[in-house]
């Protein structure tokens, strides 16, 4: 919605900005309010729950006091599955994003929900550090969220995604053989690649989908795929944690994703030099 709208105001260029300054205000969100969870339930055992179903209907309401898209086709879901399979199919392009962002979603929710407490009980951190070691590292990601323009004026958007995935896959290695001090470093670091990412990526995906009638389908898509991936990758880290073999996990997780990373960055170059040999053709043709 977001996306469609700045594209017809012809503000295209502000999504990555807007993208990045709402995922750091829900950061920021999560800094102040996890702490106060325990706050509030000693008012009330119930209260957070309760709080978060108020938010979640005041933010349906504001869904729905917002502008409808006269500039959008209505359609039933099931009539835009197969083109947006076909679009996906054809355009080798949006796999190969689909397929970066995959890399760092599983890489996300990895370090930040599945082994976050598991590696802080390795490294010997308290219980009573691990608020605020989240706290810090949200912090980080606000940050790289909120400035994430630097790196892509500097790289470009494709190039820093694969430079800042390429970071994350070696705080893995980091986080194997970290002690304490290394480690929140290490997690630091990931979480301000991770902030830098999302926003980029999220532009990226969206200018790669030209037909913006599926492009809702195809994040939704690419949000189920990506998930149904993380779910296979649990199931195997499960055993790892079993077993205690937690730095043997990172160290594979981190190898495999430097070597799809890499060969991501292969196909992306292939498909340029595609495109670019297609362009050369028509023009000359037309000659």
């Amino acid at each position: 919605y977001v996306y469609d709208s700045l594209v017809k105001a012809g503000k295209v260029e502000e999504y990555r900005k807007v993208e990045g300054q709402a995922h750091a205000f829900a950061l920021v969100g999560r800094i102040i309010f996890w702490p106060a969870a325990g706050y509030f339930m000693q008012l009330h055992l119930n209260l957070p729950y309760w709080l978060t179903g108020i938010s979640a209907v005041v933010g349906i309401i504001l869904v729905f006091a917002l502008p409808k898209e006269p500039f959008r086709k209505r359609g039933n879901v099931l009539n835009t599955l197969k083109p947006a399979f076909g679009l996906l199919v054809n355009s080798p392009k949006v796999f190969t994003i689909i397929l970066q962002g995959t890399t760092i979603f599983i890489l996300a929710r990895l370090c930040q929900v599945c082994l976050f407490q598991p590696i802080l009980i390795e490294k010997s951190f308290s219980a009573s550090t691990f608020g605020l070691i989240m706290s810090f590292m949200s912090v980080c990601e606000a940050v790289g969220a909120s400035n994430s323009g630097f790196l892509k004026k500097w790289m470009g958007e494709v190039n820093s995604i694969f430079l800042l995935t390429i970071s994350c896959a070696v705080m893995f290695f980091v986080l194997a053989f970290s002690n304490q001090y290394l480690t929140i470093a290490a997690l630091g670091v990931f979480s301000l690649s991770m902030g830098n990412c999302f926003p980029i990526h999220r532009q990226l995906l969206n200018d790669s989908v030209v037909n913006s009638d599926y492009r809702a389908t195809l994040l939704s898509m690419e949000s189920m795929f990506n998930r149904a991936i993380c779910a296979a990758i649990i199931w195997v880290l499960r055993m790892y944690i079993k077993d205690g073999e937690i730095s043997d996990f990172l160290i594979r997780a981190s190898v495999f994703s430097l070597i799809g990373v890499l060969l991501l960055m292969l196909a992306m170059r292939s498909i340029s030099a595609s495109t670019q040999i297609r362009i050369l053709v028509k023009a000359k043709l037309a000659e």
